[in-house]
């Protein structure tokens, strides 16, 4: 790793094309960092180090790259944070190996990042994916503060057919399968060992130029909360290779989650309508994380006049969960957002947005004994308005802009001796930078919040100054930005005969970031960071924390 700030090759192109016959480049960085604070406990380690390299190089078309990670926060009470990666890719053949993350369908194997490897071909119309690797390590109960929460060894692989084009119409079939080494903590007491295997097939048709899409993908899956539990005879029920493959136990559940949209896409005028549905109980141990028992419908226009200088968009969802309706109660919402930006000048842009959103969480009529239940209705309003202003007047340059938003938030209760909620807000802030032709540039903020929900009410102000300059033909430049906050909240009491709560506290903050590029290929860049919260009134506690960074990066 050390010499790869001094590799940098390149060679002619091959024949006529424009295809290098040898190419080498990368970069490495370091960052190193730390943390002081007057609180009783660190929000963060004290002092660490961040380092990266990554490498990349072509040869007659073939193309390959080096990864690498290194974090000092790296601890054996949690998931790993480290990771290397190999990559390498000839026309229609990719090949990655050591930490890789493969996406083979948005409810089978997603966003799970496993120490193994993964293919993917793609001659022409045909598709074939597989990955496969180690996607959970193992971590033993503790007592350590780096401990999260304790974890199986799990081993993941996955698999993927199709024919058609990617941005054009296809159909695909994919498979996963996840598996708890049962025997990797011994007698983990507060967990289980599971199982999952996940089909699913997906498809896009594309018409009439790409102008109008649907697509679809539904996923099946199969879901062993306790590879412990009792074995169930099915040897007569499924075929003899799925019972070879996956044996279902009393803890075993079937369930599925999909999706449909269609697109319509025209000069002046587009349209997206969707329907997502997760079954109650739906799980997969190739996410890592999903919400179930839940459906949503939703619809996005968006216009364009003007040649593109206004724009016109909204977007309205309808989401429930109790599918099965076996619950107690229901929870249903809707969400009415638009937008529009208008820009009536080349100086002047104005954007404003409205947004509407409901949450109803009612009690079924069939059920007899509802204490303890409490039907709710929330509304909520939000009305924003930002203009901005961009002004250049000789070697000036001037930019102004406002933000207004206004939300209100209503909760009625069912139960009478329960008092409904009610809540306003205002916010607003004002900035303002100046560029001058020397290469300073000073910036300024003002922001107020004021918050009034019956008992309890608030109001945030603050200002924030700040400039930065570049010197020595801007091979550095420094950044300093300051700003002062005042808070106050007041809870009123329940009863006349006691007082209020009140509480008030100051805040101060000022950040300092300069970076020089030593040479064309090397640069450093130094942050500090500091905070300082004192209380005015009431028993909010003071504190001070300071933060600092130093990194070094190369590119070759």
């Amino acid at each position: 790793m050390l010499l790869l700030p001094y590799l940098s090759l390149a060679q002619g192109t091959i024949g006529d094309t424009d295809v290098e016959s040898f190419r080498m480049s990368g970069s490495i960085s370091s960052v190193a960092h730390g943390y002081t604070t007057t609180l009783d406990a660190n929000r963060r380690a004290p002092w660490g180090n961040v380092t990266t390299a990554n490498l990349n190089f072509s040869a007659y078309g073939f193309r390959s790259g080096l990864n690498v990670l290194y974090n000092t926060d790296q601890s054996q009470f949690r998931q790993n944070i480290n990771s290397v990666q190999f990559d390498a890719a000839w026309q229609w053949l990719q090949v990655s190996a050591g930490d890789v993350s493969p996406a083979i369908s948005n409810y089978g194997l997603r966003g799970v990042t496993m120490r193994g490897g993964h293919i993917r071909m793609n001659p022409g119309r045909f598709l074939f994916e597989a990955a496969g690797g180690r996607s959970q390590r193992k971590v033993m109960l503790s007592n350590d503060r780096a401990f999260r929460e304790p974890a199986f060894e799990r081993w993941t692989a996955a698999g993927k057919i199709g024919v058609g084009r990617q941005n054009r119409s296809y159909f695909h079939l994919s498979s996963h399968y996840s598996r708890d080494e049962r025997h990797s903590l011994g007698n983990a007491g507060l967990i289980t060992p599971s199982e999952n295997l996940t089909v699913t097939p997906d498809m896009r048709i594309s018409m009439f130029g790409g102008r109008f899409n649907v697509q679809g993908e539904i996923t099946g899956s199969v879901f062993t909360r306790d590879l412990n539990s009792k074995k169930v005879p099915v040897d007569e029920v499924l075929p003899e290779f799925f019972a070879k493959l996956y044996k279902p136990t009393t803890s075993t559940r079937v369930t599925y989650a999909g999706r449909t949209q269609a697109e319509l896409s025209l000069t002046r005028f587009s349209v997206t309508a969707g329907y997502e549905r997760i079954q109650p109980g739906f799980q997969s141990l190739g996410l890592s994380r999903i919400r179930d028992d839940q459906q949503r419908i939703n619809v996005s226009p968006s216009m364009r006049f003007f040649h593109g200088r206004l724009n016109v968009s909204a977007n309205v969802i309808q989401g429930r969960d109790n599918l099965l309706g076996n619950r107690l109660q229901t929870q249903s919402s809707r969400t009415l957002g638009t937008n529009i930006q208008a820009a009536l000048t080349q100086r002047l842009m104005v954007i404003t947005s409205y947004s509407w959103y409901q949450n109803d969480i009612s009690t079924d009529d069939n059920v007899q004994t509802r204490d303890g239940l409490i039907d709710q209705l929330q509304n909520s309003h939000t009305l924003m308005l930002q203009p901005s202003l961009n002004i250049i007047s000789g070697d000036y340059s001037h930019s102004v802009s406002v933000t207004g938003t206004y939300m209100t938030l209503k909760n009625e209760l069912s139960r009478a001796d329960l008092q409904d909620m009610s809540a306003e807000t205002i916010t607003a802030a004002v900035s303002y930078s100046i560029v001058l032709p020397t290469g300073l540039t000073l910036n300024s903020t003002g922001n107020y919040m004021v918050n009034d929900s019956g008992r309890f009410t608030s109001n945030t102000y603050g200002i924030t100054v700040g400039g930065s300059y570049a010197v020595f033909q801007r091979s550095l430049n420094i950044n300093l930005n300051t700003g002062a906050n005042i808070s106050t909240s007041e809870v009123k009491p329940v009863t006349a005969d006691r007082a209020a709560n009140k509480n008030s506290m100051l805040q101060l903050n000022a950040n300092l970031n300069a970076s020089y590029r030593v040479t064309a290929r090397d640069s450093f860049n130094f942050l500090i960071r500091t905070r300082n919260n004192q209380a005015i009134e009431g028993d909010a506690g003071d504190y001070t924390e300071l933060e600092s960074s130093l990194r070094y990066q190369r590119t070759f």
